[in-house]
Formats: C-alpha cells, structure tokens, sequence
C-alpha cells in the first residue's frame, strides 16, 4: 500500500479519534441550530446533519415503471437501438466533417 493510502490500522486510529469529539461535534451542531443570529440555511444544516446522526439519513425511493409489452424484451429493445445506431454514427461523422466558421477578429479601440 502506498504512503498516502492508510491502512487498516490508520483508519481504525483516525477512527478512533474522530470519535473522541463526537460530544463536542454534536454540541457545536446544537448550538449553531439554536443561535438566532446563524443564518436559516446554517441553521438548517446543523439541525438536518443532528437529525442524520440521530435517526440515519432518510432512504429514496425510486419508482421504475416497465412499460414493455409481454414480447419486448431487453434484447429486441437493444436491437432495435443498435439498428438505429448506424445513422447516428453516419450524422455524428456528417458533423465532425463540417469546419466551424474562423471567429472574427476583434477590433481594438485603444488605436
């Protein structure tokens, strides 16, 4: 393993350390929350970031819907991309082969 990177000894030390001001990270974040002259969003922060260690940050749900017909599989869905693909690369190559126009020259107004 490289300098840089510690190792499983380094990190169960950092660990350990950053452990050690948990009490005092999660008062920092206490006060910040309840001191009126923070800023809302700072405020905010600190009360979501105590919400985080107390109860886990909060889980996404993401809803997949399948619109494929009992015949459409992944692969007739992949085939029928891969037939279109052949014009794509024809454009693509239609585009790179087009110069782009010389931008003009600026006239200096100092002379």
């Amino acid at each position: 393993m490289s300098q840089d990177t510690p190792d499983k000894d380094d990190r169960a030390r950092i660990r350990a350390l950053a452990r050690s001001f948990a009490d005092d990270a999660v008062e920092t974040l206490a006060e910040i929350m309840r001191n009126p002259d923070e800023k809302a969003q700072t405020r905010a922060f600190a009360a979501n970031s105590m919400l985080d260690r107390a109860y886990g940050k909060p889980s996404s749900e993401v809803e997949i819907q399948n619109n494929a017909g009992p015949g459409d599989s992944v692969a007739s869905k992949l085939a029928r991309f891969l037939a279109g693909a052949p014009a794509a690369i024809q454009e693509a190559e239609l585009v790179e082969d087009k110069a782009l126009p010389a931008p003009e020259k600026e006239v200096d107004s100092t002379d």
